[in-house]
């Protein structure tokens, strides 16, 4: 596991938000798909494609998370700001190339149903805001307590 060891426990502790926001929204589409296959049966199917589309395009969005995580752990340690801007900027096109590469893959691969495969991309990004929206009310909430 040298790659738990590289990671700070910042990153450890967001990483595991991460993992547990695509899990729950990958559940959510699953069941919403289920639901919608239930009652639309002739337009909307739920077989193993969506799982599969689900669960790789899932691990895709955790692993694009850790590997900006990765990156910005080591570009704060870089002395020179302009080294440690291209560090982070290579990292950039490296991450958005992997997504790139996964859409063709989830939209050209019959195993995986495109669109499943798509939509756990935005989970983590979504899931963070909403968490901050949620934690935001939380103390508004408390502030009027008082």
């Amino acid at each position: 596991m040298k790659l738990l060891e590289k990671m700070q426990p910042a990153l450890k502790q967001e990483s595991k938000k991460i993992i547990l926001i695509t899990l729950v929204g990958n559940v959510f589409m699953w069941l919403v798909w289920g639901l919608l296959g239930m009652a639309f049966p002739e337009k909307v199917v739920f077989d193993i494609t969506v799982l599969l589309g689900g669960l790789v395009g899932g691990a895709v969005a955790v692993w694009n998370f850790v590997w900006m995580g990765l990156s910005l752990q080591k570009a704060v340690n870089v002395e020179d700001p302009e080294l440690a801007k291209k560090l982070i900027q290579a990292n950039y096109g490296k991450r958005n190339l992997l997504r790139i590469v996964w859409v063709a893959v989830a939209i050209m691969v019959p195993c995986f149903h495109y669109v499943a495969g798509l939509i756990p991309l935005v989970f983590p990004g979504t899931g963070l805001k909403l968490m901050g929206v949620f934690a935001a009310f939380a103390k508004k909430d408390k502030r009027e307590v008082m």
